[in-house]
């Protein structure tokens, strides 16, 4: 597939109108929800604020465990064989009802020793969703068909619906408890809803079924993607985890406020990658020269997207902070700086990762992003005790770029992934050259 191909492609009506379902959907997410999160936090305070993202962070870290690492493996096998979806469908199910009990087990063994207190209980709480995150299989489905707006619209009011309750929570002044609760509330109502609109638009799940010999399949190839996920959730969590345990609250509720902003700029990424997905997986060139140019132009898009998203980040940073979170997060707009040149990492991680998916290149990506979070870990552990949240800050920094330039490394005969990752860096408008001199054809 060369250059103008991948324009045709891209401007299929299929894939664009799904783009844009998904951005427009994602961004009302995001501008309500952060709405409302930053109405929270300005109520709460940094301390209050702190202790909910530090139960958030655990429980995303245990998310990643308990998904097993299936989700782009049986999103390309429901591509490639759609015939024995409701096979593939049924085992992943149960494989992740399965990882959802054994996580929520093992983190109700650490927190019941130590007693419930305030902190403890919020943590089991919000832990609760784990138990409901099984009915994301209907959501991988839909992204297939490239149909993402059915599913993406059902957790898009689900997540404003719980937002708001959140919100008004904070209003009537009632306990933080409830408010973590709502994320249980979150996680029921959208596996119910997800299910059920599966039975509308296309069979029940009652037709799903288990098979062991597609369970294995699934783990043995995905087993390497557990631990990228687990990765994933460290780089953007575990800085929040460590804050607590060498700094306070108030540091984790700052660095949480800078966070919270730099989720919002990955909606870009994530709704290229869900559009492009399925076209890359099922028209994948032969020839390794055509290959590479349309990984480059691919890596292109996401570098030039990035560098106006750091640009803007870095010139608003200080009134971002101020006018939304208010001066009580001051501390924050020093982090948000740093973590907006990671920005550029971020992103061709992303990239980096569909390309991988579509390649097989899973144990490639297990060994470059757990250096990366071994470097991140390493730098945590010193920079946080003397600089607090900036030096989280930095670290995530360092290990992005880590995790990122790792693949020139390896001598394998994928290292041209590398080179095309450079060319992206330094020369983007030469990588999407082809989409800015091709039109599509009518």
């Amino acid at each position: 597939m060369n250059g103008s191909r991948m324009v045709r492609v891209l401007f299929q009506s299929s894939v664009v109108r799904n783009f844009g379902w998904i951005t427009f959907l994602r961004l009302t997410q995001t501008f309500i929800t952060t709405v409302i999160s930053i109405y929270v936090a300005r109520t709460l305070g940094p301390e209050q604020f702190g202790k909910l993202s530090f139960a958030l962070a655990v429980v995303l870290i245990g998310c990643a465990c308990s998904r097993l690492g299936i989700e782009n493996i049986l999103k390309k096998d429901l591509i490639l064989y759609p015939q024995h979806a409701h096979r593939l469908m049924g085992t992943a199910y149960v494989l992740k009802v399965g990882g959802a009990i054994a996580v929520y087990s093992i983190l109700v063994a650490y927190v019941l020793p130590n007693g419930l207190t305030d902190v403890e209980l919020i943590l089991l709480l919000v832990g609760g969703q784990l138990l409901f995150e099984a009915g994301l299989v209907v959501d991988y489905w839909f992204q297939t068909q490239v149909e993402a707006k059915f599913s993406l619209g059902i957790m898009t009011g689900v997540i404003i619906l719980s937002s708001c309750l959140r919100g008004l929570f904070v209003w009537w002044e009632m306990d933080l408890k409830w408010i973590a609760a709502s994320y249980v509330f979150q996680g029921i109502v959208t596996h119910l809803l997800l299910l059920g609109t599966y039975a509308v638009r296309v069979h029940s799940p009652l037709r799903w079924r288990y098979d062991t010999q597609t369970a294995k399949s699934l783990l043995s190839r995905g087993w390497p993607m557990i631990f990228n996920g687990i990765n994933a959730i460290l780089y953007s969590k575990v800085d929040q985890v460590m804050l607590k345990s060498f700094g306070t609250f108030e540091e984790v509720g700052a660095y949480s406020a800078a966070a919270r902003l730099i989720e919002i700029c990955m909606i870009p990424p994530v709704a290229i990658g869900a559009s492009l997905l399925p076209r890359i997986v099922k028209h994948a060139g032969t020839d390794p020269q055509q290959r590479q140019k349309d990984i480059c132009c691919f890596f292109g898009l996401y570098t030039a997207t990035a560098y106006i998203v750091i640009a803007g980040l870095l010139l608003l940073s200080a009134p971002l902070i101020l006018l939304l979170f208010g001066d009580a997060y001051r501390a924050s707009i020093l982090p948000l700086r740093i973590l907006a040149l990671g920005l550029l990492f971020r992103y061709l991680i992303q990239a980096r990762g569909q390309v991988f998916v579509s390649e097989e290149l899973l144990k490639l990506s297990l060994i470059s992003s757990t250096f990366g979070v071994a470097t991140n870990f390493i730098l945590n552990v010193y920079a946080i005790p003397r600089y607090g949240a900036p030096g989280a800050a930095a670290a995530t920094l360092v290990s992005l770029c880590a995790t990122l330039t790792f693949i020139f490394l390896p001598k394998t005969h994928f290292r041209w992934i590398g080179g095309c990752l450079g060319v992206a860096v330094f020369r983007p408008l030469h990588c999407i050259r082809p989409l800015l001199n091709t039109a599509p054809r009518s």
